[in-house]
């Protein structure tokens, strides 16, 4: 009998270590599949968005500033 081929998911992605229960279990099955990569691009185009709207924000308004200590 032959295995199913569910689709492979590497034990390192982008030097990260990725579980064994999570590369068998159904979050495994998502990244796998045709979405996954797009689904990953997304979040991580999202998280930079937010990362550089907070850096921006946190120059126009410094902590300091804010806080009248200056």
């Amino acid at each position: 009998m032959s295995k199913k081929n569910k689709g492979f998911l590497p034990k390192r992605i982008a030097g990260v270590k990725v579980p064994k229960s999570v590369r068998n279990g159904p979050l495994g099955e998502l990244i796998a599949s045709s979405a996954g990569p797009a689904l990953i691009a997304e979040a991580v185009m999202v998280a930079r968005a937010k990362q550089i709207k907070d850096d921006v924000e946190s120059k126009r308004n410094p902590p300091a500033v804010e806080a009248g200590l200056t």
